[in-house]
């Protein structure tokens, strides 16, 4: 399975020696490799190591281990440079499709005692009050192109720092902000919309249409009375394991982070609090093309070991960047290229053999099964039991998500068994009242 509950296990039967080293984000990660000391000699070696890296990325950038549906970067500083997203049609066509069939589910799943959002009357909150509400919404706006009459990706456009003169890529014509109105007629697989400047005099216009301006709230307590079970497990710690090396057959993550993206917007819509961390790394095996690779434990060479790097992109009171978000842990070029950047610096740092192979991870394993519940997943929880979370937190990992079909049915998996063990908890505490 793609994601899976961890457990518990006190060793790894495959390995004896490992290390985990725990960052506070990306940043001081980065900083860490760049810029802790090492001898001369380690630091000759990882320059040249890194230079045969670049070098290969710049001959091999086309690859799909570097991006997908043409939008991989330009050469390797490019990729360095990207910051931002750049596969929003296909994250939104593909979140479109798993919402609806996981609201389904939870629909037919009785068993799970699910609730769905409604607006409600709450007797300790008191009357839902639509005005007040309505005070929290703004219309989510769009970019569109005033020539083609439609709208268009962010991808698409080219802009100034302050976003005030927008143009499409493609051919130069304007593109303004805009208001979405959608039109009464439109159906779920057939949606008739239309667009207003996202102005003043734009919004009076967008009222008159017969249909609803489409809008946002960062409000959630004032415009949505979410009709919830109490959750005796409320707290959900996702791991989210980039797997890609030289001797795991796995070229990129995209449907991995889609998938953990989709967990995240689903499980918090349905009260849950969501704590995402991204883990990388994996190690040597000991076997015929590893032997040469040594990792260092304790001041000894080491055929077989794993190593583990991770930080946070979600915590659980965090609001989301979801831009950063997605480019971390779904856009190829992020692990298999930003992050392999720095790999060699983390081996000098550790005193591990350096290769001098095309790619840093060309004679490594990625991160396995075994590894997600220990040490990962042990490692995590402790973090929640030192916290104070010890008996509120369910642990999932995440690795290798191949394809939508299977974001789909992952995500579905994950999202009732959080709903199915709460359920069956609250019916114990039920049942333990009903005899004492």
């Amino acid at each position: 399975m793609a994601i899976q509950a961890l457990g518990f296990a006190l060793s790894n039967p495959k390995y004896q020696h490992w290390s985990y080293e725990r960052f506070n984000s990306w940043e001081d990660l980065y900083e860490y490799a760049v810029e802790t000391p090492v001898t001369d000699a380690i630091k000759t070696r990882v320059t040249a190591a890194n230079t045969t890296f670049e070098t290969y990325v710049n001959a091999n950038i086309n690859n799909r281990e570097y991006g997908l549906w043409n939008r991989n970067p330009a050469n390797y500083k490019d990729a360095i440079a990207r910051t931002k997203f750049v596969y929003w049609d296909k994250y939104k066509e593909i979140k479109a499709r798993v919402e609806k069939l996981i609201r389904e589910g939870l629909q037919k799943k009785s068993e799970a005692e699910v609730t769905i959002s409604k607006f409600v009357y709450n007797t300790q909150l008191g009357e839902f009050m639509f005005d007040k509400a309505a005070m929290s919404l703004i219309p989510s706006i769009y970019y569109y192109s005033v020539v083609h009459k439609k709208e268009v990706d962010k991808t698409e456009v080219k802009s100034d720092e302050k976003e005030e003169d927008m143009t499409l890529i493609s051919d130069g014509t304007k593109v303004i902000f805009a208001i979405k109105v959608i039109l009464e007629g439109s159906t779920e697989e057939k949606e008739k919309a239309a667009f207003f400047p996202n102005t003043e005099e734009g919004l009076k216009e967008a009222h008159k249409e017969r249909g609803y301006i489409v809008c946002v709230s960062y409000n959630k307590k004032v415009y949505l009375l979410k009709e919830k079970q109490p959750k005796p497990k409320n707290a959900i710690r996702i791991l989210v394991a980039l797997t890609a090396g030289g001797l795991t057959a796995w070229e990129h993550d995209f449907y991995t982070g889609i998938a953990a993206v989709c967990c995240l917007d689903i499980l918090e819509e349905l009260g849950y609090s969501i704590h995402l961390e991204v883990i990388m790394g994996g190690g040597r095996c000991g076997g015929n093309l590893c032997i040469n690779y040594k990792l260092k434990f304790d001041g000894v060479f080491e055929d077989k070991g794993r190593r583990f790097f991770s930080f946070p992109v979600k915590t659980y009171d965090e609001q989301v960047d979801l831009d950063n978000l997605l480019y971390t842990i779904a856009d190829p070029s992020f692990h298999n290229i930003k992050f392999m950047s720095i790999f060699n610096n983390m081996l000098g740092i550790n005193e591990d053999t350096i290769p001098n192979t095309a790619k840093p991870n060309d004679v490594w394993h990625g991160i396995e099964y075994n590894d997600m519940v220990f040490p990962i997943g042990m490692y995590h929880k402790k973090l929640e039991k030192d916290s104070g979370n010890k008996n509120n937190t369910l642990f999932f990992g995440i690795r290798q998500v191949g394809s939508e079909n299977e974001v789909v049915r992952e995500v579905m998996n994950l999202v009732l068994t959080c709903e199915q063990t709460n359920a069956q908890i609250s019916q114990q505490y039920e049942n333990y009242g009903k005899f004492n």
